[in-house]
């Protein structure tokens, strides 16, 4: 049996790249230069590439924003905690960090030790913690995934083409979700989290 991607699951990180350039210009708002600093998760690697190159794409219709700092989280708070911290000394007036939910968390912790208030944080993942700090205020926005729900759709569907030899209907797991799946402040409480954070 043959096994194929669907167009549409590979279009979903382009997605989230797009959804976050969008959700940077509305924290930049009229901040002129809006100094950016993206962590990475991987440089260069899958889904990381896809959601850089459209993020880059959606980035470039705001000719205020610019990206003066990149580094790689590695998923993991510390790295990044270690990454933003450098970043706003070497970029005072840096504006908007964008990057997963694990990276804004150390991010988040870098901005706290520096007292710093005014950079804004803008996410992707949804976890719990991302959710809870949206509603709180303390992160701009985060764009939704849902990988419980992804992996359950997933086997579901292979046990499907496993009985019947035919492939299913790819579903996008988040395409129910409210706002396009992008958690603001306004309506943090219609999301749950599928993973801690």
């Amino acid at each position: 049996m043959k096994c194929t991607v669907s167009r549409e699951r590979r279009l979903l990180p382009s997605k989230i790249g797009s959804q976050l350039a969008a959700q940077t210009i509305l924290a930049c708002g009229n901040a002129n230069p809006c100094k950016v600093a993206l962590v990475h998760n991987y440089t260069g690697y899958e889904p990381d590439s896809a959601i850089t190159t459209a993020y880059d794409a959606g980035l470039a219709k705001d000719s205020n924003a610019t990206i003066v700092a990149q580094g790689d989280g590695l998923y993991t708070p510390s790295v990044a905690l270690t990454f933003i911290a450098d970043t706003l000394v070497a970029q005072p007036g840096l504006n908007v960090v964008v990057g997963a939910d694990q990276d804004c968390e150390g991010a988040q912790s870098a901005l706290t030790s520096a007292k710093n208030t005014s950079v804004k944080l803008v996410c992707y993942g949804a976890s719990a913690t991302g959710i809870s700090a949206v509603k709180a205020g303390t992160w701009f926005s985060d764009v939704a995934q849902e990988p419980a729900t992804e992996g359950e759709l997933g086997m579901i569907d292979l046990i499907k083409a496993m009985k019947t030899g035919k492939a299913t209907k790819a579903q996008n797991p988040v395409a129910a979700l409210p706002n396009n799946g992008i958690v603001t402040a306004a309506n943090a409480n219609k999301f749950q989290g599928e993973w801690p954070g």
